[in-house]
């Protein structure tokens, strides 16, 4: 049955208000207003526009005098009528905008209006856009928040009633306030929250791909400064918005020009080439919304500052993806790390837009079953993580400004999307005709409606920002644990010094111990770093300093990864204490970041690098340059000192200059790497390490996890050519390249990447021309589709068979196990296995290969839901390092999953606990379904094949800049290139 259009909908529908508001309710209006009425509406107007919170109206419901404009552009409206492809996409809210004389609106600006077929905006002119509208209008300012990657400006516009403008620096300085409840105490935070105007942040254009939003957000700017309907000034007096049209503006740029170039000439959903451009931002593509802890890109860092300029109560980020609109509340499990009060507000605030868009006859809008609600990484989870609010959109798109009619397919929380549920009360058809407008109709309508309950619930949203920190601390104080020490690790100063400085990212207080002391069976030292919970984001350092636990009973499968403990991803002790007198023990805030330095050594005949897992080992090495560097077969002592076998060995005999000591104490200082003065070179085996010759291979269908090794390189200084299929076909690889690197692919089978995009849609160049400025940075080609093919594989045969090294991490493994180069090596497919991403225990079983240099023998390793292997059992010689620590058939296959190999001790885990204690489970942190499947399987076999050999690693060791543990393997099997294990 077609859902009724607006012109078929009864008349209660359209002008009533929901019955859920009480009669005799100052927001509640019979149909006919009254003189009564009207005068209340016109009194809650003076008194918001004199700075006070608008009287509370409860409830869901708009009737058209909400949205009635006194002058309406009625040119545009007969246009956007025309561009709706079904009047029931058309939401009364968004079905008029104002007329203002003197005011640029944004068909008088770009020529046509916001989501006309064919029209997709760059970044420089949407700013420009905002600047024009700012400079015309007192209501509105806009404000650089930094630069890209690529040098371009991110902005963020702030948009109130021109007094609330006025007094923009006070309210700010009011939210710091209300974040910081150790200094704000009660009362003071509810005269503080009185007055109203929360800080709401709206960010689009996140995801490339994702096209409206920075269109439409540049429309909802232009209906805020310039509307005057009852509507519009409720939310420019009662909020201040805040708006930032493109959050990546290297990948918009992109985008538009592959749309313009590609895309728009397909008017066939189904048969349309590869909907994005390979590339958007500089580095890491999707990923870009999973950097919320790492903090690594521009982008990320310009919103935290921004962030905590303004400190908004809630942040909403608006994507695209799934039909028709999706309003975030997630099916849980919740992140622990939650104030309950958060989840509530997801539902309180999803609900509110569910009904009033239903209401107004909108279909398919829905909520709950998309997401969990677990990961905290995500961009808008600053506002979740930080006392506020975290909230999003998924509306539907089509990866650019065309109109397709599209399947409506898809199964989310067990449920297709177009079937009636609870959460999903007014489903779509199962098959709709979608243009850009209707896109821009049901997301700006749904932005209004959240707008509104900001505005009509303002006082709540400031006193709750206040009231969530409070509980924080004061779960800190009286809940164990109360803190965790992180001591200083002469072996990992660099790592810790990272896990200290990503707390301090997130603006967590770090304290550091004034002299030793002494809690339950340990005693902790002067200058040890402790993270106290009794702080506003309490919850948040507990999150990332603790063991995930994600749910056996968990009824729909994760979203994303499971775990984020980062003493476990860094491999650094952290110790969890449960003694509340630590909050008493003598410490002093840290100011500024720490340092990871290492004493410089003094001037001598020779040096020693201790073996160590630095995530900068490879950076260590591009630094020394020249100067010869030899690393040790074994384990040897000087002067009673043990150093490693892979310890780095330096020769300084004829350091007249002094340049070796200066460059060694230099990385003594930067990178933590103790160096230790030898009086001449010790008589033990060693062989040779040099930055080789490295190539990184991409495919042109997945550049996210190149972009993350690239990501390292370039900021670490590593010398590497990017190459592509291109580069394979055309061979003589061993006459260019020592080691080629393929970052893992995710999900793409080994065929796909054999074959590639299909030709048929070729050439598809990658290319900057004056019609694509955007394009052809990072790598070029005269044609992207296509795969390696049957000649590229050759050519990566005959360059290992050279005694070339080809190293895959993660799904790229599938390339060499699947297209024959290796033997002994399958993929295995268990049945009832599940891993996302998770940290597990693993163990090292060749000790003598290069590549686990510096590593003790049980280390934890991050794996997520990658393809599977396994190893004949008659070449089990060459895995390097399986996950778990019992070797297939060393005990009964049918043992429990918790049954481990005796091992040594090698240090705590993150609450201090033994790494490698019998009795542990597999999973450290996240979740493994079926654990006994994953134990004895290979995680790193390093396998010859001809002169050179094949280094497979089947996690990703460099996943989203979160497991720097994991880098030293990737170093050492570079740097160790030519020095297998003997076959």
């Amino acid at each position: 049955m077609r859902p009724h259009s607006h012109n078929s909908l009864p008349d209660n529908r359209l002008n009533h208000v929901s019955t859920l508001r009480p009669p005799g309710h100052p927001a509640h209006r019979p149909r006919r207003h009254s003189p009564r009425a009207i005068r209340a509406l016109t009194l809650a107007a003076a008194v918001a526009a004199a700075g006070a919170s608008a009287p509370p109206r409860a409830g869901a419901g708009l009737v058209p005098s909400d949205w009635t404009e006194p002058r309406a552009d009625t040119a545009w409206a007969r246009i956007v009528r025309g561009l709706t492809s079904d009047p029931a996409f058309l939401p009364g809210p968004v079905s008029v905008l104002p007329a203002a004389p003197g005011l640029p609106s944004p068909r008088a600006f770009l020529g046509h209006v916001v989501g006309a077929p064919g029209h997709l905006t760059r970044t420089a002119d949407i700013h420009a856009y905002f600047r024009a509208l700012a400079d015309a209008s007192p209501r509105m300012r806009v404000e650089s928040m930094g630069r890209t990657n690529e040098g371009r400006e991110m902005i963020v516009a702030l948009i109130a009633d021109a007094d609330v403008l006025e007094r923009l620096d006070a309210l700010a300085h009011r939210n710091a306030r209300l974040a910081e409840p150790r200094e704000t105490p009660e009362d003071e935070a509810a005269r503080l929250a009185q007055r109203g105007h929360p800080f709401y942040w709206l960010t689009g254009g996140l995801h490339s791909t994702e096209t409206g939003s920075p269109e439409m957000l540049m429309e909802l700017a232009y209906r805020l400064v310039a509307g005057e309907s009852p509507l519009v000034r409720r939310i420019r007096s009662g909020v201040v918005t805040m708006i930032t049209p493109v959050l990546e503006p290297d990948g918009r740029d992109r985008m538009v020009d592959w749309y313009e170039s590609v895309t728009s000439h397909y008017s066939d959903w189904d048969d349309m080439p590869q909907r994005h451009p390979p590339y958007w931002g500089r580095y890491v593509l999707h990923d870009n919304n999973r950097d919320g802890i790492a903090l690594t890109q521009p982008l990320t860092r310009n919103t935290f500052d921004t962030f905590f300029r303004y400190f908004p109560q809630v942040m909403h980020d608006l994507h695209e993806s799934v039909p028709l609109l999706y309003v975030s509340a997630g099916t849980g499990p919740y992140n622990d790390a939650l104030d309950p009060l958060t989840v509530s507000q997801w539902h309180r605030i999803a609900q509110e837009e569910v009904a009033t868009m239903n209401a107004l006859g909108v279909p398919g809008v829905w909520t709950w079953g998309f997401y969990t609600g677990w990961w905290p990484g995500y961009l808008m989870w600053l506002g979740n993580n930080h006392n506020g609010i975290g909230r999003f959109y998924e509306t539907f798109g089509n990866a650019g400004a065309g109109t397709f009619t599209r399947k409506l397919e898809g199964t989310y929380a067990g449920r297709k999307v177009t079937t009636r549920q609870w959460y999903r009360p007014w489903p779509p058809q199962k098959k709709v005709t979608w243009s850009a407008r209707d896109n821009v109709n049901y997301m700006e309508t749904g932005v209004l409606v959240a707008l509104d309950w900001a505005a009509r619930n303002g006082r709540d949203l400031l006193f709750d920002f206040w009231r969530k920190g409070r509980r924080a601390v004061e779960r800190g104080r009286t809940q164990a644990p109360h803190a965790w020490i992180v001591p200083r690790d002469p072996r990992r100063r660099l790592a810790v010094a990272r896990l200290v400085e990503t707390l301090l990212g997130q603006r967590i207080d770090v304290h550091v111990l004034a002299r030793d002391v002494h809690l339950g069976e340990r005693t902790f030292h002067r200058g040890d770093f402790v993270v106290r919970l009794d702080q506003p984001y309490g919850r948040l350092a507990r999150s990332l300093m603790e063991e995930q636990r994600f749910p056996d009973d968990a009824e729909f499968r994760p979203y994303d990864d499971v775990a984020w403990t980062l003493p476990l991803l860094y491999d650094v002790e952290a110790v969890r204490i449960d003694d509340a007198d630590v909050l008493e023990a003598p410490m002093e805030p840290l100011r500024g970041r720490p340092s990871p330095a290492a004493s410089a050594p003094g001037r001598r005949r020779a040096y020693a690098i201790d073996a160590v897992p630095s995530h900068a080992l490879l950076e260590a090495r591009v630094r020394l340059g020249e100067v010869a560097v030899e690393a040790t077969d074994t384990t040897f002592r000087v002067r009673g000192r043990t150093f490693r076998r892979g310890t780095w060995l330096v020769d300084a005999s004829d350091d007249e200059s002094g340049e070796i000591h200066e460059a060694l104490s230099a990385i003594a200082h930067d990178l933590g790497l103790e160096v230790t003065g030898l009086r001449g070179m010790p008589d033990v085996p060693r062989h040779a390490i040099e930055i080789p010759r490295i190539a990184v291979y991409h495919t042109w269908m997945y550049t996210q996890d190149s972009g993350w090794v690239r990501w390292v390189f370039d900021h670490q200084g590593v010398p590497y050519t990017l190459i592509d299929k291109d580069d394979l076909r055309a061979g003589h690889l061993r006459d260019e390249f020592d080691v080629i690197l393929i970052p893992s692919t995710g999900h793409l089978t080994a065929r796909r990447i054999l074959q590639g995009i299909d030709p048929r849609f070729g050439p598809l160049p990658w290319r900057t021309t004056e019609a694509t400025p955007a394009v052809g940075r990072i790598d070029a080609s005269d044609d992207i589709t296509g795969g390696m093919g049957a000649a590229g594989l050759l050519a990566l045969e005959r360059f290992v068979d050279a005694g070339g090294t080809l190293i895959t991490l993660g799904g790229a493994t599938v390339i060499p196990v699947e297209l024959g180069l290796v033997r002994h090596v399958d993929r295995v497919r268990p049945q009832g296995f599940l891993n996302p991403g998770s940290v597990v225990r693993a163990r090292v079983m060749r000790p003598d290969d290069p590549i686990v240099y510096g590593y003790d023998d049980r280390p934890a390793v991050f794996r997520g839901n990658l393809p599977l292997f396994d190893v004949d059992r008659r070449f089990r010689r060459f895995v390097v390092m399986q996950y778990g620590t019992r070797p297939p058939g060393e005990e009964d296959e049918d043992a429990p999953a918790s049954a481990t190999a005796p091992a040594r001790s090698t240090g705590g885990d993150a609450n201090g606990h033994d790494r490698a204690d019998d009795e542990a489970p597999l999973c450290l942190s996240g979740y493994v379904k079926g654990p006994e499947k994953l134990e004895g399987k290979p995680a790193i076999i390093d396998m010859p094949r001809g002169r050179g050999r094949v280094v497979m690693f089947t996690f990703n060791p460099m996943h989203r800049h979160l497991t720097l543990a994991s880098y030293a393997l990737v170093a050492n099997a570079i740097l160790n290139w030519n020095d297998a294990i003997p076959r």
